[in-house]
């Protein structure tokens, strides 16, 4: 659980700018750290593309929007990391999803970062102060392989409920899955999707630094 953290706590870390052609920013933390070399799957995860003033979503889409949206500055809840994140309201029968993907020359690139298989791990910051906010979330990865004749397919899922904090104490909680996705050597992805799905009754609820890492196996 503590590695796996770890891991995800990568991307408070510095992103080198530089990008293996199509790749995500490759993320580096020092060896002294004990933390493997690993790569960033999601982009725009801390909702800070554009400006403060307007907010870029790219790449993100979202379904069944209900005045979900990047929020910024005194919008935000206190502590969030850079100026934005990202509102979901609460409403009967809501199902906003917010989503993810790649496409087949983004899938290559990391191919060639993984040839002798590679964990994913997932996370995500959470905060609310109403009882009623309720997320689920998940990534779903899918790959060939060899000795595999059939694509196989990967999930990882995690849900938030519940308030974080009362009204004048905003909190943001670091969720996740407890458990990493094993991707085996010679594996080739043909799918990846991750999607943060709104189940809130009313209220606001917020997400920032949503990451899924894939660290390569030594």
């Amino acid at each position: 659980m503590n590695t796996i953290r770890s891991i995800r706590r990568i991307r408070r870390m510095i992103i080198v700018g530089a990008v293996l052609g199509v790749m995500s920013a490759l993320l580096v933390a020092p060896a002294s750290a004990g933390i493997p070399l690993a790569f960033q799957m999601i982009v725009n995860g801390g909702f800070e593309a554009g400006t403060p003033i307007v907010p870029d979503l790219n790449p993100w889409t979202i379904k069944n929007k209900t005045g979900d949206k990047i929020v910024c500055l005194s919008k935000t809840p206190v502590g969030t990391t850079g100026d934005c994140s990202f509102q979901f309201k609460g409403s009967i029968g809501e199902a906003a999803k917010l989503m993810q993907k790649m496409n087949e020359a983004q899938l290559d690139g990391f191919d060639a970062q993984m040839l002798a298989g590679a964990q994913i791990s997932f996370g995500y910051d959470y905060s609310s102060v109403y009882i009623a906010s309720s997320l689920s979330a998940k990534v779903v990865v899918k790959y060939t392989a060899p000795g595999f004749i059939l694509p196989q397919k990967v999930k990882l899922t995690d849900t938030s409920t519940g308030a974080t904090s009362i009204p004048s104490l905003a909190v943001w909680v670091d969720e996740g899955p407890a458990t990493t996705a094993a991707i085996p050597a010679g594996a080739n992805l043909t799918k990846f999707k991750a999607a943060i799905t709104n189940k809130s009754l009313s209220g606001k609820a917020f997400i920032d630094n949503v990451s899924v890492v894939l660290t390569p196996n030594s």
